[in-house]
């Protein structure tokens, strides 16, 4: 499966337009959907409208929400030539995560000390279940040793001593990867706490190589290095991690490895750094395993073989969560102001399926928030698209469907209901439109609430202001704004951010720990999934953590940030723009700067030696040459600095990075 193509065209509308278009129901150009600019679009599919819900056409791109959950989890410990202490509780561990979340163990639990033959039995097996659940998404986990031969990673069974029979004997990860693809995987996950030393290998650790379409495979240590195992403690660093942070909400399994990656280097000084690799081509769709998801929660109601009504009202969750209806490209866009250019981000959604699902729960009893208001929208939607004709009565029933929603506490709803209200729509009153906002805001879902404060008191939010006939109230839109950053809402934090970039003594977020509020942003549950100028909202909080570390001269956290966004800073910089701070001025400098300081433990433009850092050579030589992989060259002085241990250069002829 590879990603569904993107719509034709949006137009952007007002604020107004796109709020008030879903509460239109009805299906032509006149009734505030924007004006169409190629012909109309197939029923089902919503185009070239600006509409706060986008319908897609490829029902089996959006059934990955719903998708059967597989997993393959082997923990390899008694090798006869170098027995490891671990990879059995950690495969234990994992395996019984991955159970609660919905996943079919391949074996029926986790698989121990597996030979040659019963590991390669096992991915025939893996492959069969595919095979009979196309779409599938798959988790392959393995720990033990692993080994690289002629730029290709493997995977070792524990019977396997002799070097001359490493390689036939081995389980090849790429070729795994692209038996499951074949398969008809929807989405193939590769954790591999497999970066080890192993008698008979060419050295540590594993390699880079190309993934298959559809398929992430995350490393538990930078190419060529080496795995740690703790001398205390139940499980390795890697593994630790990966359970520490299944719950976080993250949409994209990149988001999560990059949470998985902080924590490593926090627990090992930066002596060991995850990185990840993934296909060109992933799905579309976000895909969710935290234990209290919508979608996890389908998958346990369906493995538990739930029936009727309650496996609807799952479904219904899992397909019409807000999650989704925040990421679709004219919310993403309405919620991030004009401060910033977000999508598009397209999220396939088959609204058919979803409205099936939702009006068998209301049927069956189902009176959650949830439950109402994926029906009411998907009615909307459908209605909207042309798909379903609209009928006298649908305006008041889904507005009795969303207000039953709201007064439950539902953010987006009480959002909608506020539009319709200051529009004096459907019964409602002007009266109404701002105790429904403010209840909006009230949710603590983000990114609701910091939206609704910025608006309230800046100059960006008059518009919003006019439209919603409210006034400028900045007493409670500065309160609202700088809760959503205390607490963590990752659109606040970088607003926040960049407002004190601009200005240090910006007396709203002056005495605000920007520093704090990043910690609480990379954990906050309320993942949308949404690009800002094509990097992904963590991607991005990232890339301003990182200048606002360099703007506090908070070097240790300068370091640790630019160590873990190693493998995307570039692009990130790139696709952002991202200004610069000082003197560092691109990504390349950022490399430098950060491998200097964690190298040497000095302040990279002075002789200051630096408080509360570790020093790591070899990852700070890592940084290092990655900076002049990217063509990078230096000044003599940086040079002169990293010249130990492993870490050799070559005089560059031209200076890169300024003084």
């Amino acid at each position: 499966m590879t990603r569904p193509p993107k719509p034709r065209k949006w137009v952007r509308a007002s604020h107004a337009t796109l709020l008030s278009s879903a509460l239109a129901l009805a299906g032509c150009a006149q009734n505030g959907l924007g004006s169409l600019t190629e012909s109309p679009p197939p029923p089902g599919a919503i185009v070239d409208r600006s509409l706060p819900i986008s319908v897609a056409d490829l029902p089996q791109a959006a059934a990955l929400r719903t998708a059967p959950r597989l997993a393959l989890v082997v923990g390899n410990s008694a090798y006869r030539a170098k027995p490891l202490r671990l990879p059995g509780k950690d495969a234990e561990a994992i395996a019984q995560a991955l159970a609660q979340r919905g996943f079919e163990l391949i074996g029926g639990s986790a698989q121990l000390d597996v030979s040659s033959r019963r590991l390669r039995q096992l991915i025939d097996e893996t492959e069969q279940r595919v095979q009979a659940n196309p779409g599938a998404i798959v988790v392959v986990y393995f720990a033990g040793h692993g080994f690289v031969d002629q730029g290709h990673n493997y995977l070792v069974p524990v019977d396997v001593a002799d070097p001359s029979q490493m390689v036939s004997a081995s389980l090849g990860v790429i070729s795994t990867a692209q038996r499951l693809h074949a398969a008809g995987s929807g989405l193939t996950v590769m954790l591999l706490d497999a970066c080890r030393s192993y008698t008979g290998s060419a050295g540590g650790g594993l390699t880079d190589e190309n993934a298959p379409d559809n398929t992430f495979i995350g490393f538990a240590a930078q190419f060529g290095a080496v795995a740690l195992e703790p001398d205390n403690g139940i499980h390795g660093h890697y593994t630790s991690a990966l359970l520490k942070n299944l719950d976080l909400g993250f949409g994209r399994f990149d988001d999560f490895h990059l949470a998985v990656s902080q924590t490593v280097v926090r627990m090992t000084a930066a002596d060991q750094v995850p990185v990840f690799r993934q296909s060109e081509e992933m799905p579309a769709t976000p895909i969710r395993v935290a234990s209290n998801d919508p979608q996890t929660a389908f998958a346990l109601a369906r493995r538990r073989h739930a029936s009727g009504s309650d496996l609807a009202a799952a479904r219904c969750a899992a397909e019409a969560d807000l999650k989704i209806l925040l990421s679709v490209p004219e919310i993403g866009n309405m919620f991030a102001g004009k401060a910033m250019t977000i999508g598009p981000l397209y999220e396939p959604v088959d609204l058919r399926t979803t409205e099936r699902a939702c009006a068998s729960a209301y049927a069956g009893g189902h009176r959650d928030p949830i439950t109402l208001r994926g029906l009411a929208f998907a009615r909307i939607a459908l209605s909207i698209s042309g798909a379903q004709p609209f009928k006298p009565g649908d305006a008041v029933e889904n507005i009795a469907l969303l207000t039953q929603a709201a007064e439950s506490g539902d953010a987006l709803s009480n959002l909608l209901l506020a539009q319709a209200a200051a529009e004096s729509k459907f019964g409602l009153v002007p009266n109404e439109a701002k105790d429904r906002l403010i209840a909006a805001a009230k949710s603590n879902e983000a990114p609701i609430t910091g939206y609704i404060g910025r608006m309230l008191w800046s100059p960006d939010g008059a518009d919003f202001r006019r439209e919603f006939l409210l006034p400028q109230d900045d007493s409670l839109g500065v309160r609202l704004f700088r809760n959503a950053v205390v607490d963590g809402d990752p659109f606040a934090v970088i607003v926040a951010s960049s407002m004190r970039h601009k200005n240090k003594n910006n007396p709203l977020v002056t005495d605000i720990s920007m520093r704090a509020a990043y910690e609480k942003a990379f954990i906050n549950k309320s993942n949308y999934g949404i690009y800002i100028q094509g990097t992904s909202l963590r991607e991005t909080l990232y890339l301003f953590a990182i200048l606002q570390a360099m703007d506090d001269k908070d070097y240790p956290e300068f370091v640790r940030l630019v160590t873990i966004a190693a493998p995307f800073l570039d692009r990130a910089f790139h696709n952002m723009g991202a200004p610069s701070t000082g003197r560092i001025r691109d990504a390349g400098a950022f490399f430098v700067a950060a491998g200097y300081m964690l190298g040497t433990g000095i302040e990279w433009n002075s002789d200051t030696p630096i408080s509360g850092i570790t020093t790591n050579a070899k990852t700070g030589c890592t940084l290092y040459q990655r900076a002049a992989a990217d063509g990078v060259v230096f000044k003599d002085t940086i040079i002169q600095g990293m010249e130990h241990g492993d870490c050799k250069f070559s005089k560059p002829q031209v200076s890169g990075a300024s003084n």
